[in-house]
């Protein structure tokens, strides 16, 4: 039986482990959930952004929601976590005019994070070691690589090697194997070990046929 002091040793170095992983891909092979226009964040549909009657944004950091009179000023995609985006949120039609807030979207999770993690210098990897940002992360990968790599219809602009593939696998199996899942998750051990084993061999399928290639 694990002591206090051993687990929370483990906990620890997953947290570490996850935060690293964090970096490795740089969002590219973020989904595109919004575009810009004049600094404005418009939300596509694959989002999941719906816009509400009236803002609650200012009364509930669980549920926000916008309306469609909402300014949602692009500020800045985080360093070296570019599927993060930061942006200033503000409302004279449900709100004071003074009133505002941050907010922070994750296009890998299509989610809004509000509070102590949003703002300036906030605790983003509260966020990042989250089992269900793990698994949509991994999930975006394998997807990238069936879509754009196998089909041979990669973006030449995208940062992504085979190494780097090869050490996000190795890397997320050292951390599915430090990982305590609660009984509770909705993602469990077993998808994981699924989606690491579709990345591998996809990933021995593209080193052993020259014709396909990363950017």
């Amino acid at each position: 039986i694990m002591s206090i002091c051993q687990k929370r040793k483990r906990v620890s170095e997953a947290e570490r482990i996850a935060t690293g992983i964090s970096k490795m891909l740089c969002g590219s092979t973020q989904p595109t959930r919004f575009v810009l226009e004049d600094e404005n964040l418009v939300f596509l549909e694959s989002s999941g952004v719906e816009f509400a009657d009236r803002c609650t944004w200012g009364d509930s950091r669980a549920n926000p929601q916008y309306c469609k009179c909402a300014n949602l000023k692009f500020e800045t995609y985080l360093p070296e976590r570019r599927f993060l985006t930061r942006y200033s949120v503000s409302c004279p039609e449900c709100y004071g005019p003074t009133d505002s807030t941050h907010h922070l979207f994750c296009s890998y999770c299509n989610e809004i994070l509000t509070g102590y993690i949003a703002g300036p210098g906030g605790k983003v990897s509260d966020h990042l070691i989250t089992i269900r940002h793990l698994y949509h992360e991994a999930t975006a990968l394998a997807s990238y690589v069936r879509t754009n790599v196998l089909r041979d219809a990669v973006d030449r602009d995208a940062a992504l090697d085979a190494e780097q593939v090869a050490m996000y696998i190795t890397t997320l199996e050292e951390w599915v194997q430090t990982i305590r899942f609660p009984t509770k998750s909705s993602v469990k051990r077993d998808h994981f070990e699924w989606l690491l084993r579709q990345l591998s061999e996809d990933l021995n399928i593209i080193k052993g046929n020259p014709t396909f290639a990363f950017a």
